[in-house]
């Protein structure tokens, strides 16, 4: 069952909103794609909705900022007192990324 947000987002628009909440200023790279790569991130959603009552209720920014917060506790990085604009170094970002990965 897909569980997410039914609005497609290109990662490229997600990047910006994740470095600014972030406050690393790290460079966006650009690669080819993987051949298995979807090219609609889009999640139907009706299942979900019609067998759990269920609608997404957290916006993109809340739910960065949730996300944002618990990496820098599992990682042990200290955020300032603005969540939204607290800064995560590169070298943190780089951590977080390979949690993500080994997950």
């Amino acid at each position: 069952m897909n569980i997410g947000n039914p609005h497609e987002m290109r990662v490229l628009a997600l990047a910006g909103p994740v470095i600014e909440l972030c406050g690393a200023g790290v460079p966006i790279s650009f690669v080819p794609r993987p051949p298995d790569d979807p090219t609609v991130r889009q999640p139907d959603i009706r299942l979900a909705r019609e067998s759990l009552s269920w609608e997404p209720k957290t916006d993109l920014r809340g739910g960065l900022t949730a996300t944002i917060a618990r990496f820098a506790v599992e990682l042990g990085v200290t955020l300032g007192s603005h969540t939204t604009h607290s800064p995560l170094s590169a070298p943190a970002m780089r951590r977080a990324a390979t949690l993500t990965r080994a997950r």
